[in-house]
């Protein structure tokens, strides 16, 4: 069993239902595969009646089973959903049990229910038949019940409540309504959901049922026996048993003459009514299983049911057979009208059981679970002569060869880290060779990344890489042996190969290669051939010899596959090479372009560095430019990396401020590596000592946030036109001398620099890897990306377009989604101007105001003749300024949105849970008031008089948990804040999850975390053996020995008969001991059982115990933030090594 990652709606579609024959049904869309028996996954729409489909025949998870803590308590509910208990609102033992078993549950009645035997005044001698109504046990019953259309069915508790509670539910119903017929069991009832529900369960346990109805005509009074037995209504289908008054599972005992029958008791008189009875019968094959984990309660019934196994047994030994998978046959498929469908990721084996049969999910499966991948990447940019302007396609095919042969070597070679991955590794003997650089050889070619010819070329390189490394794989084929698992595989795999072959040739559009190759095989979705058309002579990449060398490396493929197999599964892979990338000098990793031509990447201990593509001066060289027209645009991009001559922020300027020139050279010899200027002014990159001279304190330049271009006064206009000239502004975009049509040559992932506005599209990315998909033996992994104004629209047709163009895999990434990114263009202190106040653009807009008004002043004086005096006016008044007469008034409204939290109030009318508790002698009650939903809304804590100190203490928290759970403050965020607070009182209790308190409030939360917190419970409760539950069946069920031997084996351990003791008898039974000595044990493990919650606690390995254990209150590091453990008194991490409250 393993872990999904959960459902998530896909839309909704046209649905299918598909029924098998024994009753089993799912619906599904039409192209969800299922698992068949002769045909391996097969689309829902193309199974036919001759199909059998998969069945579960193994528990979902064997060695979970186990037995819960109340084994009784599960059984009478399966006896209370009975139809031989005639309803749910008592419980009427002695029409469901027969008296080896009757005793013993009365007895735990009795113990556990303070429910006493009474005798049934109506009877004469009989046993006693009064029905058992305890309200309190009724209800918790009923749990495992709901009513559906006037039927019973069980409801999700039942479903939820785990194998080893269902194995007694289900032991429960069979004892009460099945039927021992032959060589299987069959349990009737009058409600047809229940029995599917039962399917269900059995199948839990990888055990096979079909559903049949029986109509039964109700008999006439005169049809009855003087002794109260009833003629038979309907034989079953194998003549073996009789159902008495249509009452599934249960045998009719003759009563004393003028009693009343079990059967009137049971049923109300009907009449000549016909009513119709439904069974699920045990398939043989499954018996075995059955009668392991579930079987009946001691009895008659018991002993014939080790009959029937005694059957099966024979037979198999007769026939010599072995039980085979489970398969049931399909019956039906029809459609049900369109519905909202989900999909969900299973990560080990992409399938998974929906009612019973198993299929397939629609994530695409890219290789077997437990191989290596065995990664190497070529860079591709080393074969290209950019001065000459060629491709060295035979270095690239060699290269391709010996990689291919080293890889292989490295499958012999490698330590694999486990057993598995290391078999299944030498099985296939997986490669992934792949390639890097693309988007740089792609520049320097001065071909744009996102163009027809670019895709072309990059199927062409990725065709030769595939298929040359095949033709490797298949030549060492012939010297040392196909891969282990080629024999099986080989149909699938040249298909495969083939499948390849025609990409390559583009059959799609080539029809004189369609007819020579033939069409795809057993393909949808037609993959992204090679454009021939895109290859041109005396182009610098896109030559005719690159295709022709494409697929010539598929034809020896191909050729040679077929002769000799193949060495290796698979060969090839696009890895994303984003560290190996930095040490092979590439400028673009994998299949990627560049993210933007000057970036920096942000380091994981902090800092960062700067990365400047260096494929641009080739680019500008191949597109024609001069060398002084190059120089130009690279300082256009790059910056000219030095303080001389730059605007505002100079040599000059910053020596009118303090600075020596040790100082400046020390900046200047920074700012290659710098991305913006402020960065080289940076406090902890500069000499304490500057500070000094300038007159600025420690704890002011320490600051967080301190600039000290802005503390120098230079306003934020100036600093961006010194940056923009000293480090560039980061684009092509607005560099002289460039040519328009050369602009999408340099298109980046981004948008490059904060002036840049050109990024490659979102389906650039997506068709340059349809281009190499089809020649990959896996997939590609490749970013991807869209900008951070991208809508969910944009990303829906982003995976549309993936899909329709054949893409395994995508991963779609959007600019600024997550608080950090490894890779950007603009610093942290950029992204943050737009929060700033607009004082600079006030000042200067005031500025630009007063030498307008001076100006006008000017021409009015000149007009009239008069000088202008200094107060701004002709006739010298000393008056106020002038303000203008026409002036706009910019008005900003900034509009805050401030979400206050809604408080959810629970309904007049809640249900509510009540815990009493007891710590050191302190006694008190916990109430939780509940939402619909189950979720705590509010808490009441009874424990001294009103009035009291403590009682006025414990209201004062309940109402502060109160208002803080109705105001959405999760239960786990109150838990982490106040369990293990330590103060009086403290000590014992009474709970057994909860052993010791170290206060009142540790354990008014602890107990609230073990309640509502889902794992609280299994991670920090104390780990105890569940009571054995003697009623399990052990493999000796199944053993040839004489009858009584056999049932003994078969008999379920009583939770009150004693355990059994090593080396007697058959399946481990000790002998029967005397009465007295039985019941007092009876007794025992009864109110053993009652101190324990029904619920089921998941069971931890040692080591998460011990961790659960040492982490449950312990701190974070101080010093890097990971979960200490409890070390003594002292809390240690194990990540750094800090010693955390010891002195």
């Amino acid at each position: 069993m393993h872990v999904t990652d959960g459902a998530f709606p896909t839309g909704t579609r046209p649905v299918f239902e598909l029924r098998t024959q024994g009753g089993y049904a799912i619906t599904l869309t039409a192209d969800h595969k299922v698992l068949t028996k002769s045909r391996g996954w097969v689309p829902a729409a193309e199974l036919t009646t001759t199909d059998e489909v998969r069945l579960p025949s193994q528990p979902a998870c064997a060695d979970s089973i186990g037995e819960p803590l109340d084994s009784r308590l599960f059984q009478l509910a399966g006896l209370l959903m009975s139809d031989s208990n005639g309803d749910t609102t008592s419980l009427q033992l002695e029409k469901c049990v027969e008296s080896p078993a009757l005793e013993s549950l009365h007895d735990y009645l009795a113990d556990n229910w303070k429910s006493a035997r009474a005798d049934d005044s109506e009877s004469t001698g009989g046993i006693a038949t009064l029905p058992l109504t305890n309200r309190r046990l009724i209800s918790r019953l009923r749990a495992f019940i709901r009513i559906d259309d006037g039927g019973i069915r069980l409801s999700d508790e039942a479903f939820t409540a785990g194998l080893a509670a269902q194995k007694h539910i289900l032991r429960g119903l069979f004892t009460a309504d099945g039927i021992v017929t032959g060589d299987t069991i069959e349990l009737r009832s009058g409600s047809e959901g229940l029995l599917r529900d039962v399917q269900l369960l059995l199948l839990g346990f990888g055990i096979k049922s079909s559903r049949s109805d029986h109509a039964t005509r109700r008999q006439h009074d005169e049809d009855r026996s003087a002794a109260g037995d009833f003629k038979s209504a309907t034989d079953l289908p194998d003549g073996g048993a009789v159902d008495f008054g249509g009452m599934p599972g249960r045998r009719v005992f003759p009563t004393p003459p003028g009693s009343r029958s079990t059967a009137e008791a049971i049923e109300p008189q009907r009449g000549d009514a016909d009513f119709r009875r439904h069974g699920l019968r045990i398939d043989p094959g499954s018996l075995h299983l059955f009668c392991t984990h579930i079987a009946v309660l001691p009895g008659e019934k018991l002993e014939r049911l080790a009959d029937a196994v005694a059957i099966i047994n024979e037979r198999h030994s007769r026939r010599g057979e072995a039980v085979d998978a489970n398969f049931d046959r399909v019956a039906a498929f029809e459609p049900r009208g369109v519905e909202p469908v989900y999909d969900l990721t299973e990560p080990i084996t992409s399938s998974f059981v929906a009612n019973g049969l198993t299929v397939h999910n629609c994530s695409e499966y890219m290789f077997l679970d437990d191989t290596a991948c065995n990664l190497a990447s070529l860079n591709v940019l080393t074969f290209f002569d950019a001065e000459a302007r060629r491709f060295d396609i035979d270095g690239f095919r060699h290269a391709i060869r010996l990689w291919t042969i080293v890889l292989e070597i490295s499958v012999l070679m490698a330590s694999f880290p486990s057993e598995e991955i290391a078999r299944l590794s030498y099985r296939f003997r997986t490669l992934g060779l792949g390639y890097a650089n693309l988007g740089a050889m792609l520049m320097q070619a001065g071909i744009p990344y996102d163009s027809e010819k670019a895709r072309a070329i990059c199927g062409a390189l990725t065709a030769i890489l595939t298929g040359e490394s095949y033709a490797a794989s298949a030549e060492m084929a012939k010297e040392l042996g196909a891969f282990p698992g080629y024999a099986e595989n080989k149909a699938d795999m040249l298909r495969v190969m083939k499948n390849h072959r025609r990409a390559a040739y583009d059959i799609a559009n080539q029809p004189q290669a369609r007819k020579t190759l033939g069409d795809y095989a057993e393909l949808d979705i037609k993959p992204v051939g090679i454009d021939a058309s895109q290859f041109t002579a005396g182009d610098t990449l896109a030559t005719p010899a690159l295709i022709a060398a494409a697929q010539q490396a598929w034809d020896r493929a191909v050729q040679l596959g077929e002769r000799h197999g193949y060495r290796n599964a698979q060969t090839t892979v696009i890895a994303p090479t984003g560290t190996i990338g930095l040490l092979m000098d590439c400028d673009t990793t994998g299949v990627e372009p560049d993210f933007a031509l000057v970036k920096f990447k942000k380091l994981a201990g902090g800092g960062y560095f700067k990365i400047a593509n260096q494929s641009i001066r080739p680019a500008l060289v191949n597109l024609g430019y001069s060398p002084d027209q190059i120089a130009d645009i690279l300082k256009h991009v790059m910056g000219t990396l030095t303080l001389q001559d730059a605007p505002h922020v100079n040599w000059a300027t910053l020596k009118l401020q303090g600075f020596t020139d040790a100082d400046l050279e020390k900046i200047e010899r920074s700012l290659p590596s710098t991305f913006e200027l402020s960065f080289a002014f940076s406090p902890w990159s500069l000499d304490p000592e500057l500070f000094k001279r300038l007159n600025i304190t420690e704890a002011v330049w320490q600051a967080p946030g301190f600039n000290l271009l802005r503390h120098l006064g230079y306003t934020r206009q100036q600093i961006d036109q010194a940056n923009d000239v000293i480090c560039g502004r980061g684009t092509v975009e607005g560099a002289p001398h460039l040519k328009e049509e050369h602009l999408p040559v340099f298109d980046c992932a981004n948008r490059c620099g904060k002036h840049g506005q050109r990024y490659i599209h979102v389906d650039g990315h997506i068709r340059m890897m349809a281009a190499a998909q089809p020649f990959i033996s896996g997939a590609i992994s490749k970013t991807i990306n869209l900008p951070n104004e991208a809508t969910v629209e944009d990303i829906e047709r982003a995976y549309e377009l993936s899909w329709k163009l054949g893409l395994k895999a995508n991963a779609l990434y959007r600019d600024g989604s997550k608080l950090s990114q490894p890779l950007n263009v603009k610093s942290d202190e950029e992204l943050d101007k737009s929060q700033e106040d607009d004082d600079e653009n006030i000042a200067a807009a005031k500025d630009e105001l007063a030498v307008d008004v001076a100006k006008a002043l000017t021409t009015v004086s000149e007009l009239s003749g008069q000088p202008s005096a200094p107060g701004g006016r002709p006739d010298g008044a000393n008056v106020e300024p002038l303000e203008p007469v026409h002036t706009h008034i910019i008005e900003k409204i900034v509009e805050r949105i401030v979400e206050r939290p809604l408080r959810r109030r629970l309904p007049d009318t809640r249900h509510a849970v009540t815990h009493k508790f007891d710590i050191a002698g302190h006694e008190g009650y916990l109430t939780v008031g509940l939402y619909d939903d189950g979720q705590p809304g509010e808490l009441f804590i009874t424990m001294a008089k009103e009035g009291s100190t403590i009682g006025g203490l414990m209201d004062t928290i309940a109402t502060l948990v109160s208002v803080s759970l109705q105001y959405g403050v999760p239960v786990e965020s109150l838990v982490r804040k106040f369990e293990h607070v330590r103060f009086e009182p403290s000590g014992m209790t009474r709970n057994s999850d909860i052993p010791f308190a170290k206060s009142l409030v540790d354990y008014i939360f602890r107990w609230m975390a073990m309640q509502f917190v889902p794992g609280y419970r299994a991670a920090n409760a104390p780990q105890r053996e569940p009571v054995r539950d003697e009623e399990s069946v052990g493999e000796g069920l199944l053993t040839e020995q004489i009858r009584s031997d056999r049932v003994e084996g078969l008999r379920p351990f009583d939770a009150s008969s004693p355990s059994p003791q090593r080396g007697e008898g058959p399946g481990g039974e000790a002998s029967r001991r005397g009465e007295g000595s039985r019941r007092t044990t009876e007794s025992m493990a009864s109110r053993a059982a009652t101190k324990t919650a029904s619920r089921l606690t998941p069971h931890l390995d040692p080591v998460s115990q011990q961790a659960a254990g040492m982490q449950s209150d312990a701190p974070p590091c101080g010093v890097c933030g990971s979960i200490t453990v409890r070390s003594g008194t002292c809390y240690k991490c194990q990540n750094c090594g800090n010693s955390m409250g010891c002195s």
